[in-house]
């Protein structure tokens, strides 16, 4: 493909165009092998021939990881209309010139150097940074072949976590997309948190917004647990402030929960503005379940988590740890009392919370004997009280409905006397 007509013809159409235009994928199948033959970095090479790099707060993937990026049509749209977006609302506002800090460009800088080429008259000034040396060649042959060199003031091969500009330069958009989703491995945050003091006051950050949070997932529902962290303006400020308390807290599971839900975790982009990536819509936005056997989940349990700051950052999530009697799958003998005095509801409440943990057990027979004396005694329905026990969160949850049933449990003679009953 010629040079004018990757940037007249090619270039228009992707961005004109949406996520549900038919010949997408024919659009960015052009898109890259254009870049590749103009780079030398091409999406076909062998990924094993090509190194990542590790830094103090994340992995820089290699040339060709970062290329093959660019095959995700969904993500490429999004991102290269959003800073096309931005670029123009600046403008808009008057700026005579937008000034970008564009951070691990890869070996395409596939967020900004196309639209320059399809628009060379933009009055942009911009600073591209990469770690890998390979990158930075790449791009440079890109500026010059696209003859785009009158809007790019360096290409630094350098660690972006380390980086610091010329005087006290300012940016009018800071774009960085070294991220995976769940904002695990790659320094998207950390890479943010150093170069937010670079950014104009009224400056934007691409992505404006990256969203996790967690849901109860089911066969047939999810349901809301709640956003647990969120990579925008307002969180980079307190980070790079020092205020590190954005990357932990804890979720409490609401009273919708049903046993067997797994905990769901998300990623939702926003570019800028109404430029989104949802569920599936690429890699970054694919979700990650953990099944109810892990968790130990219940109606009000907190699931504390926390952002690890460490070579291969990630959330990880302290969830409540099972009781004893669900490792070793015993329930208390018969004549063990609660703390309101009755035998049998230990050993009744222990033998439901193995059912909701899927443990193979079977309710011995004198437990259910036990049970359907006591409904008998307290004039409480079979089938409504299987249904509270089952759903109780606690055995205080539990003792506390039955109260509310007979109030007659709030007598230490009358438990006497029912305990007797329970246990013949």
């Amino acid at each position: 493909m010629e040079l004018q007509e990757f940037k007249r013809d090619l270039l228009n159409s992707i961005f004109a165009a949406n996520k549900h235009t038919a010949n997408l994928s024919v659009l960015f199948q052009a898109f890259t092998q254009v870049l590749g033959e103009l780079t030398g970095i091409e999406t076909e090479f062998d990924m094993n021939d090509w190194s990542n790099v590790n830094t103090e707060f994340g992995v820089a993937i290699s040339p060709v990881q970062a290329a093959k990026c660019t095959q995700e049509q969904l993500r490429s749209l999004v991102f290269m209309q959003g800073v096309k977006a931005a670029i123009e609302d600046k403008l808009n506002q008057g700026l005579p010139e937008v000034r970008i800090l564009y951070a691990g460009t890869g070996p395409y800088a596939t967020l900004l150097v196309p639209l320059l080429a399809m628009l060379p008259d933009l009055p942009v000034r911009a600073t591209l940074l990469d770690i890998h040396k390979e990158n930075v060649s790449a791009v440079q042959q890109l500026i010059d072949k696209l003859d785009v060199v009158h809007c790019i003031d360096e290409v630094v091969c350098t660690d972006a976590l380390k980086w610091q500009p010329r005087d006290a330069d300012k940016f009018d958009i800071i774009i960085s997309e070294t991220m995976t989703a769940l904002l695990k491995r790659e320094p998207q945050v950390w890479i943010f948190k150093h170069l937010f003091p670079y950014l104009q006051e009224d400056g934007v950050l691409i992505p404006e917004s990256i969203a996790l949070f967690a849901t109860l997932k089911r066969s047939d529902a999810e349901v809301q647990v709640g956003e647990f962290f969120n990579l925008q303006r307002a969180t980079v400020k307190k980070l790079s402030e020092g205020d590190s308390s954005v990357l932990t807290g804890t979720l409490t599971i609401p009273e919708e929960y049903e046993p067997g839900d797994g905990f769901k975790l998300n990623t939702h982009i926003t570019v800028y503005k109404e430029h989104m990536l949802g569920e599936h819509e690429s890699s970054l936005n694919v979700p990650f379940t953990i099944p109810c056997e892990a968790t130990n989940l219940s109606v009000g349990a907190e699931v504390k988590y926390q952002y690890c700051n460490n070579s291969s950052p990630e959330f990880i999530f302290d969830f409540p740890k099972p009781p004893k009697f669900i490792q070793t799958q015993q329930i208390a003998p018969l004549d063990e009392k609660s703390a309101l005095g009755l035998v049998g509801l230990l050993s009744m409440f222990q033998h439901s919370q193995l059912k909701k943990h899927r443990k193979s057990i079977e309710m011995p027979e004198a437990v259910w004997v036990c049970l359907q004396t006591l409904c008998d005694e307290l004039n409480i329905s079979l089938q409504n009280y299987l249904a509270t026990l089952y759903q109780s969160a606690s055995i205080d949850t539990l003792e506390a409905w039955l109260v509310t049933q007979d109030t007659r449990l709030n007598n230490a003679d009358f438990i006497n006397d029912l305990n007797a009953k329970l246990l013949k």
